[in-house]
């Protein structure tokens, strides 16, 4: 495997952990744990959106992800 290869995989991975930090944050605050998992699947997916539409403006994979995070609130 090339080190182009490994440093994007260590990116996705980064990114990954970010935004399940999130979601486990804001999982954290809702007591009916029933809705979890589609809080997390609607959420997560909302990101994901937020971060391509960034990366295909130029932001970084780790800009994009702190955009997301910091203004997906405001969505809502």
């Amino acid at each position: 495997m090339n080190q182009k290869k490994v440093k994007e995989q260590g990116k996705q991975k980064e990114k990954k952990e970010q935004i399940q930090n999130y979601l486990d944050q804001i999982c954290g605050q809702v007591r009916a744990r029933e809705v979890h998992n589609d809080l997390r699947e609607e959420l997560g997916n909302h990101l994901e959106e937020i971060i391509y539409d960034k990366e295909q403006e130029g932001f970084t994979s780790k800009e994009a992800v702190t955009y997301a995070i910091e203004h997906s609130h405001h969505e809502y």
